[in-house]
C-alpha cells in the first residue's frame, strides 16, 4: 500500500484577509480628508498674489493686448468677430484676446479687473495641479499637496499671473491641465466621452496659447506611465492611434504659429551654429531647472551673454548639452525604480521643448514665464521624493521626518516671500524695469523701456537719460528713436527731434510711426512740404492710425493753401469720428477761403456747439455773417 502525503494545513483565511486589508487601510487613512486640504492651499496662493490687485498696466505688451488695442477699447460686433481672426502681437490666441475682452470695465481700462481674473485663473489652476498628481499617485495627499504648493506659489510664476499680457498663460494652463485630468479619469475608467472631452479641452488651450501643442505628447507619457503603451517591450499601437486626431490639431496650430511668428519675432536661423543652439537650448533646460531650487534673481529680460547675437558665444556653452544629456539620462536610470520620474523629466522637458530658443524668438534667453506648465513635471517629481520619505516610519529614514518637514516649511515660507517680493517688482513699468537694470545694467532693451514710460509720465529728463543709454548700449530698436525724438519735440530741440527720427529711420525704413512723427515736427516748425510728405508716407503705414494721421495732413495741406484737398481729409475725419472741434473749425476756414460761405458758417456753428465758450469762433462766425 501506497504512503500517502501528508496534507499541509491551509492557512487561516482571516489572516490572509487581514494582510491583504493592511496596505488598503493604509492608502484610505493616507487620503482621508484630502478635500481638506485644497481650500488651504487655495488661500495660501491668493495671499500670495493678492498685492497684485493694486498694480497697474506695464509698457511691455501691455498696450497691444489692451489698452491701445482697438479691437477692445471699440467693442463693435466687427471688433469682437475680428478677434476670432486677427492674431495679436505675433501670437494667434483668440480665446485669450475674448477673455481679456470681457475684462474691459471703461474706455480707458483699470488694471485691477485683469490681474483678478488671472489670479483666479492661478488659483484654479494650482487646484487642477493637486488633484492632477492627487489621482495620479493613486491618492497620496501628500504628492498633491507638495505638488500644488510649489506650483501655487513658486516665484517663478509671478510673470505668469501679475502681468497682464500673459493671460495667455494662466489660461492655455487651465485647458491643458483640465485635459490631463479628463485623460486621467480615461485611462483609470475608460469612456469614450472622456476622451472627447480631452479633445475638447485640448483645442481650447490651444485657442488660448500654441504652446498646448505638446498636450499630445505628454498624453502618451502618461499611456506610458499607466504601462498602456508599452508592454512585454513592445509599443501597443492603440493608444498612438487614439492621438491621430489630437497630431493633426498640433500641427495645425504649430504651422499656424510659426507662419505668424516668422513676421517678427523668429530671428535668423543663421544667426547661430546648429551646434551653438543646441548649447543655447542646453542653456535654457538648465537654467529653468536651477531656478527651480534657487529662483532669485528673476527679471523680465534676461539678456543674451555679452557677444552672443555678434556670434562670440561663450565657451562653456558647447559643453552644457552634454550635462543636459546627463539629467536626462539619469531620469531614465531612476526608471527601474519608478516610472514617476521618467513622467516628471518628460512632462518638462515635452512641456519646456518648444521654448529653449533652439530657434531664437525675441530676444531674451530665457523668460520665468515659460516655466508656468512645466514645473508641474519637475514638482510631481520632488512631492513624490517627500511623500516617499515621509511614509518611511521605520529605521534611520523615521529620524528624519521631523528635520524633512522644518526644511520643507521653510523653503515655502521663502518661496511665499519671494512671490510676495516679486508681484511688488509688477507694480508699474517704472519699479519693473528699474529692478531689471538693477540685474542687467548693459541691457539695452529695459532702459528703452523705462525711458518711454518715464517720457509718457512727464519726466523727460530721466526718459533723455535712460534713452540716450539704450542708444548708447548699441540698440536700434524703434521704441528708441522715436522716445529720443518726442522727448526732443516736447522740450523744443526739434533739430535733434529730425535727426533721432531720420537715424531711425536708417534702421527701419518702413516704420509709419517714424514718419508720422517727424511729420508732425516738420509741422511745428513750418516745414509744411516736409511734413505733408511725411504723413504721406505714414499713412499706408499705420491703418491703425489712418484717422489721426489724415487730420495732421488736412491741416498741412490747409497751411499750404490747398484747401480742396485739406477739405477731402476733413470730410473723411469727420465721416469716421463725428467730427471734433478742430475738424469743423478748420474745414469751415478752407470753405471760407474758397468762397463757400454758407458751408463755412455751418461748419463754424456746429464747432461753436462743440465749443461755446471759444471766443474765437463766435468771432469768425460774426465776420461771416457780416458779410466780412
Amino acid at each position: 500500500m501506497a504512503k500517502q502525503k501528508p496534507v499541509r494545513p491551509a492557512a487561516p483565511k482571516p489572516a490572509v484577509a487581514q494582510q491583504r486589508a493592511k496596505p488598503a487601510a493604509e492608502a484610505s487613512g493616507r487620503s482621508a480628508g484630502w478635500l481638506l486640504w485644497i481650500p488651504a492651499i487655495l488661500l495660501l496662493v491668493y495671499l500670495a498674489y493678492q498685492p497684485a490687485l493694486q498694480n497697474d498696466f506695464v509698457n511691455w505688451d501691455d498696450p497691444t493686448y489692451v489698452t491701445e488695442n482697438p479691437l477692445l477699447l471699440r467693442p463693435t460686433p466687427e471688433n469682437k468677430a475680428a478677434l476670432w481672426r486677427q492674431p495679436v502681437s505675433l501670437n494667434y490666441h483668440p480665446l485669450t484676446m475674448l477673455s481679456l475682452s470681457w475684462d474691459m470695465n471703461s474706455a480707458k481700462p483699470q488694471a485691477r479687473p485683469f490681474i483678478a481674473t488671472n489670479i483666479l485663473l492661478h488659483v484654479c489652476n494650482t487646484a487642477l495641479v493637486f488633484l492632477f498628481a492627487y489621482f495620479l499617485s493613486r491618492r497620496r495627499v501628500l504628492v498633491g499637496v507638495v505638488s500644488a504648493v510649489l506650483f501655487g506659489i513658486h516665484p517663478m510664476h509671478v510673470e505668469s499671473v501679475a502681468w497682464v499680457s500673459e493671460r495667455k498663460d494662466v489660461l492655455y494652463a487651465f485647458f491643458f491641465l483640465a485635459a490631463l485630468l479628463s485623460y486621467l479619469r480615461y485611462l483609470r475608467r475608460g469612456g469614450v466621452i472622456w476622451l472627447a472631452a480631452t479633445f475638447g479641452l485640448f483645442v481650447l488651450s490651444c485657442l488660448s496659447k500654441a504652446m498646448a501643442v505638446s498636450l499630445p505628447l505628454v498624453l502618451l507619457l502618461l499611456d506610458f506611465y499607466d504601462g498602456r503603451l508599452w508592454q512585454d517591450r513592445k509599443i501597443v499601437w492603440r493608444p498612438v492611434l487614439e492621438k491621430l486626431p489630437f497630431l493633426a490639431v498640433s500641427l495645425y496650430f504649430g504651422v499656424k504659429a510659426v507662419q505668424i511668428q516668422s513676421a517678427g519675432a523668429i530671428g535668423d536661423f543663421q544667426a547661430f551654429t546648429l551646434i551653438e543652439r543646441m548649447g543655447i537650448a542646453a542653456y535654457g533646460f538648465l537654467f529653468y531647472l536651477y531656478k527651480l531650487f534657487l529662483p532669485p534673481p528673476m527679471v523680465t529680460f534676461y539678456p543674451y551673454p555679452d557677444g552672443a547675437l555678434q556670434g562670440n558665444l561663450p565657451g562653456y556653452f558647447y559643453a552644457l548639452p552634454l550635462l543636459a544629456l546627463a539629467v536626462v539620462g539619469g531620469s531614465v536610470w531612476a526608471l527601474k525604480k519608478s516610472r514617476v520620474y521618467l513622467l516628471g523629466i518628460g512632462f518638462y522637458l515635452l512641456t519646456v521643448a518648444l521654448v529653449l530658443q533652439f530657434i531664437s524668438v525675441g530676444m531674451v534667453i530665457a523668460a520665468d514665464r515659460y516655466t508656468y506648465l512645466p514645473y508641474v513635471g519637475l514638482g510631481l517629481i520632488l512631492a513624490v521624493l517627500f511623500d516617499n520619505l515621509w511614509q518611511n516610519k521605520t529605521g534611520r529614514q523615521a529620524a528624519l521626518r521631523l528635520p524633512l518637514a522644518a526644511i520643507a516649511v521653510l523653503f515655502c515660507g521663502w518661496l511665499f516671500y519671494l512671490t510676495r517680493q516679486q508681484v511688488a517688482v509688477w507694480k508699474n513699468s517704472e519699479t519693473l524695469w528699474t529692478h531689471n537694470i538693477e540685474h542687467y545694467p548693459n541691457a539695452a532693451e529695459p532702459y528703452k523701456n523705462r525711458g518711454n514710460y518715464r517720457g509718457r509720465s512727464g519726466n523727460l529728463d530721466g526718459a533723455l537719460a535712460d534713452l540716450s543709454k539704450a542708444d548708447a548700449l548699441g540698440s536700434h530698436a524703434v521704441g528708441v528713436f522715436t522716445g529720443l525724438g518726442n522727448c526732443y519735440g516736447s522740450k523744443g530741440a526739434f533739430d535733434k527731434a529730425l535727426d533721432a527720427y531720420n537715424r531711425g529711420l536708417e534702421f527701419h525704413p518702413e516704420e509709419g510711426e517714424l514718419y508720422y512723427n517727424r511729420g508732425v515736427t516738420h509741422e511745428k516748425m513750418k516745414n509744411y512740404a516736409a511734413a505733408l510728405e511725411d504723413f504721406d508716407k505714414a499713412l499706408p503705414l499705420l491703418p491703425e492710425k489712418a484717422t489721426q494721421i489724415t487730420g495732421a495732413r488736412a491741416y498741412v495741406k490747409m497751411n499750404l493753401e490747398q484747401y480742396d484737398e485739406a477739405i477731402r481729409d476733413y470730410d473723411t475725419v469727420i465721416a469716421q469720428t463725428g467730427g471734433d472741434v478742430n475738424a469743423f473749425l478748420n474745414r469751415g476756414v478752407c470753405k471760407y477761403k474758397l468762397g463757400d460761405r454758407n458751408g463755412a458758417l455751418t461748419d463754424l456753428e456746429k464747432a461753436a456747439q462743440l465749443s461755446p465758450q471759444d471766443a474765437t469762433i463766435q468771432q469768425n462766425i460774426n465776420i461771416i455773417k457780416s458779410g466780412g
